[in-house]
């Protein structure tokens, strides 16, 4: 469920966790080997991303969670959640998976993308990226994730920003192609 940016700070301290010492081994085990990140520096990395701020144009130095929580204060952000490959342990995971490997033309697409760590996990697993498509209503969020996952030059799923409760934002997706499963 997304957050509203109303600007009350202390109103969103229930969505906010503090920064981690440890990440859990599946997330750790996708920075360690898809994004080439030392082992040692998985939690910094996590804590710390590199971004430039959408809303303010480029920023330059060290992006904080703590301070895009407070810009954006999703619970998704505040608790971690994008640390959670919820996809990878869902009982169809090796369906969706098998589905894909054996037909190219078919496409997975993830509604509530978040950060796309799932979908990372599939391309770490063998999907072409070309196969995945990311939605969420923040581009933002998207933004994070090549950050997070230090992929923007060689990652190929698309990621669109969509509000999925709109018939117009339905009718788009529809028309790009053919949706094999969703997963929110």
């Amino acid at each position: 469920m997304a957050a509203n940016n109303d600007g009350n700070a202390t109103r969103h301290q229930q969505w906010y966790d503090p920064d981690k010492e440890e990440v859990n081994p599946e997330i750790s085990d996708l920075l360690e080997k898809y994004s080439n990140i030392p082992s040692t520096k998985v939690v910094k990395h996590v804590d710390e991303i590199d971004i430039h701020d959408l809303r303010h144009n480029l920023i330059s130095g060290r992006f904080q969670r703590a301070r895009d929580f407070a810009a954006n204060p999703y619970p998704c952000i505040g608790h971690y959640r994008f640390l959670n490959l919820t996809l990878l342990t869902h009982l169809h995971y090796q369906i969706i998976f098998a589905k894909l490997k054996s037909n190219t033309s078919a496409i997975y697409i993830d509604i509530g993308c978040c950060f796309g760590q799932d979908l990372r996990q599939l391309v770490h697993d063998g999907i072409p990226s070309s196969q995945l498509i990311g939605l969420d209503i923040e581009g933002s969020l998207m933004d994070l994730g090549y950050e997070l996952f230090c992929d923007r030059e060689t990652l190929e799923s698309k990621f669109m920003v969509a509000e999925i409760y709109l018939k117009a934002s339905l009718r788009a997706s529809r028309a790009r192609g053919w949706l094999l499963l969703g997963w929110t």
